[in-house]
C-alpha cells in the first residue's frame, strides 16, 4: 500500500494505492492518517480509487480513522470507490458512517459548501 498526501482546493486529499489488508499495512495507514489530521488538516478526503483490495481490518482502520478525525473535530470523506468495494460498504453498513462520492472533486465541493 502507498499514499500519497496532497491539498487541493485547501483540502487535504490522501490518495491510497494497493491492498488494505495485511495488521502491519493496516496500522501504518492509521499511523500515516493519524499524523496528517494531527497535523492540522481534520477534514480529509480519502481517495480509494487505486485501492485494490480492502480486508476486514483495512474496513476497521477506516472506521477506526473516522472516529478518530471525528474526536479532533474534523471529519473524512471517502471517493472513488468501485461499484464491488460499494457493495461490501452497503453490506457492511459503512454507509451509514461514511459519506461515499463517486470523484473528488465531488467530496471537495460538499466539503465546501459545509465549511
Amino acid at each position: 500500500m502507498e499514499l500519497d498526501v496532497f491539498e487541493m482546493e485547501g483540502l487535504t486529499i490522501i490518495d491510497v494505492e494497493g491492498k488494505l489488508n495485511f495488521p502491519d499495512v493496516c496500522n501504518s495507514f492509521k499511523k500515516q492518517v493519524s499524523d496528517v489530521i494531527d497535523g492540522g488538516q481534520k477534514n480529509v478526503i480519502i481517495n480509494l480509487e487505486n485501492l485494490t483490495f480492502v480486508s476486514s481490518l483495512g474496513l476497521s482502520a477506516l472506521v477506526h480513522l473516522f472516529k478518530y478525525a471525528s474526536s479532533k473535530g474534523g471529519f473524512i470523506k471517502l471517493a472513488g470507490i468501485d461499484p464491488k468495494m460499494y457493495k461490501l460498504f452497503k453490506i457492511t453498513s459503512l454507509t451509514n458512517i461514511f459519506t461515499i462520492y463517486e470523484s473528488i472533486q465531488e467530496a471537495l465541493d460538499d466539503f465546501k459548501s459545509n465549511l
